[in-house]
């Protein structure tokens, strides 16, 4: 036990430069998100998970220190430096360009991005600066990495490192403890993954997403046969929005006379006002199935069986548009990315995927 107790201490002073750097670069992004969503007002989960991280990255480098093989284990402490260096920098790309980490709709539109489509993105957002800050950054990691085996934390003493290496255990385990019991949601909505982690549980769910995706569209009919067409319409503005409900507006009989315009709307006579209509589903994405395809709660075959709205208007001779604020990929984005498939032209307000939140009101789309 004192020969490992010596080992592990050993092996924390002589990669203290790669312990600090491997922790920066994976709390950093948590930080951003932290932040970024809670605006300072959850600093104590952040605090938490900055004790049980430091804990995490100092046994990861311990546990890679006892591998006897002295080749395997320098290349694992590289690999582990540049990946996290090539990690960081995607994500501090992703923030400084999306405002968001690296999520499964950004991973999946990657995925389905052609060599045309990436060039232009490279062109547009990357450009020889980008290029050059690449490279700049490649150097800048091999010349750190080649300096970190001589930093040394200059107020821990052998005898100090080793009194504190088991202190930083036992707070992370408490800090683990916490994490668990208090801020359990952050944990189950992935706001405290690493990169790494973020990065992988990413690719799984965009793959997934987009076999699932294939299935639906091989799936879906598209043989559309228009028997009369006498439409003199030139634009249809069809809006489909959520998050409300016809029993808190006044319009149908709310008393808070909170819908002024539409009131105003259907005294002119200028408002269809439906007052004997039911949902048929609970939930947006099974009702956003029957609402743009001709199935309804008495069908008997699948909603993908049946002709949808976005083919019927383009076979009657319409261009179509879908402009959306909602998710661009995933298992509830998969039926509206279907529709927008279909559709002459689709743009999304911005990559992410089912599960991934954002703060971006539905006024992004106006412009």
């Amino acid at each position: 036990v004192l020969r490992a107790w010596a080992r592990g201490t050993h092996v924390v002073e002589h990669e203290a430069g790669l312990l600090l750097v491997l922790y920066l670069l994976n709390f950093a992004p948590i930080a951003w998100l932290n932040i970024h969503m809670y605006k300072g007002e959850q600093l104590g989960v952040l605090a938490a998970d900055a004790v049980f991280l430091l804990g995490g990255v100092l046994l990861y480098i311990l546990i890679l220190g006892f591998i006897p093989v002295r080749r395997l284990r320098r290349l694992l402490f590289a690999a582990s430096f540049f990946v996290s260096l090539l990690l960081g920098g995607v994500e501090f790309f992703s923030i400084v360009q999306y405002s968001s980490l690296i999520g499964a709709g950004i991973v999946t539109a990657v995925l389905q991005t052609n060599p045309r489509e990436a060039g232009e993105f490279v062109r547009m957002y990357v450009g020889w600066k980008g290029v050059v800050a690449a490279v700049l950054l490649v150097v800048a990691g091999v010349f750190t990495y080649r300096r970190l085996g001589a930093v040394r934390i200059p107020f821990l003493s052998r005898h100090r490192l080793s009194l504190a290496i088991p202190l930083v255990v036992v707070a992370s385990l408490a800090a683990g403890g916490i994490l668990l019991t208090r801020y359990y949601s952050f944990i189950i909505n992935d706001s405290l993954d690493v990169p790494v982690v973020r990065v992988g549980r990413a690719a799984t769910t965009s793959v997934e997403n987009i076999r699932a995706f294939e299935k639906l569209k091989e799936e879906a009919v598209a043989d559309v046969d228009i028997a009369e067409n006498h439409s003199d319409t030139p634009y249809v503005v069809f809006i489909l929005g959520e998050s409300t409900t016809r029993d808190r507006m006044h319009l149908y009989g709310y008393p808070l006379e909170n819908t002024p315009n539409l009131d105003e709307l259907n005294v002119k006579g200028d408002l269809a006002v439906f007052r004997d209509t039911i949902s048929p589903e609970s939930a947006t994405v099974a009702v956003l199935r029957k609402l743009l395809t001709f199935a309804d709660m008495d069908s008997s075959k699948p909603w993908y069986a049946y002709n949808n709205m976005i083919d019927t208007m383009k076979a009657a001779g319409y261009r179509t548009y879908w402009l959306s604020n909602q998710e661009s990929s995933g298992i509830w984005g998969n039926v509206a990315q279907l529709f927008a498939g279909r559709s002459d032209y689709s743009r999304f307000t911005r990559l992410r995927e089912s599960h991934e939140d954002s703060g971006i009101y539905d006024e992004a789309l106006f412009p």
